[in-house]
């Protein structure tokens, strides 16, 4: 039997819209990819370029545009303009089902954004519940008993738990540094200074973590090194010096 022009038509528009949905799905991942690259060099704004350029791809899956949306909003966090990522977080969760994984990762961080700690811990220990092999709550549980959002959850044991679990998923400059940091307010400098060695030296280092691998590295008595570390620092950000000055008059011989 023959297929009638209307059914045949439907069908190339079919095939059609299939191969577009596709293209875009691919380039959206392609995109988010290099913004996260960009990001993890410390060039936000480039990242946020692309990461946009993803999120605009029409025909993309819900999921997709849900996780570039939450990467979005870690940008901002990191660029140190929480209002805007308070917003993203809040538009990633909407594209994934109420009380699934990513929503409750996502809820739970405007939560934090709003300060409201005890609510953002209940939805992570949910989260948790459900999914044991993404690094994403185990990094917001880290942060959160590490100090993060104040002295009076900080709980070091159960930080070096959840940001080395953040790291064995992930290994990204974002985790390891935070293990790193883990270490050195554990007073445990020698692991500290692995960790922040491994970021400066595999992903080039921001002043922050040349800054953070100084400070091990003097509380290592290896005040050499600790000072081309900070040579390092100072050279990428001149607002650096008088901490790097006060630090060494508190810890100094």
């Amino acid at each position: 039997m023959s297929m009638s022009p209307t059914l045949r038509l439907l069908v190339v528009l079919l095939l059609f819209t299939s191969c577009a949905a596709i293209q875009d799905e691919k380039e959206a991942r392609r995109l988010n990819e290099e913004g996260l690259a960009l990001f993890h060099a410390g060039q936000f704004e480039q990242a946020l370029v692309l990461m946009r350029q993803a999120a605009s791809k029409r025909a993309i899956q819900n999921v997709t545009r849900g996780y570039i949306y939450r990467n979005i909003s870690i940008v901002y966090n990191n660029w140190e303009q929480p209002d805007s990522a308070k917003h993203y977080a809040g538009v990633a969760a909407g594209y994934f089902p109420e009380e699934s994984y990513e929503y409750l990762i996502n809820t739970a961080d405007v939560y934090l954004y709003d300060n409201d700690i005890p609510q953002a811990l209940e939805l992570l220990k949910r989260a948790l519940a459900l999914r044991t092999d993404d690094m994403s709550v185990y990094n917001s549980l880290g942060l959160i008993y590490l100090g993060e959002h104040g002295d009076e959850y900080q709980d070091l044991d159960q930080a070096l738990e959840f940001n080395s679990k953040a790291y064995e998923l992930s290994k990204d400059p974002n985790s390891t540094f935070i293990l790193a940091l883990t270490h050195f307010e554990r007073e445990e400098f020698e692991q500290a200074e692995q960790y922040l060695r491994a970021v400066v030296e595999q992903y080039g280092g921001n002043a922050d973590q040349y800054c953070m691998l100084g400070m091990a590295q003097y509380r290592l008595d290896k005040k050499a090194h600790a000072e081309i570390a900070w040579a390092r620092t100072v050279a990428m950000d001149t607002s650096y010096t008088e901490s790097i000055e006060t630090y060494k008059i508190m810890y100094g011989e």
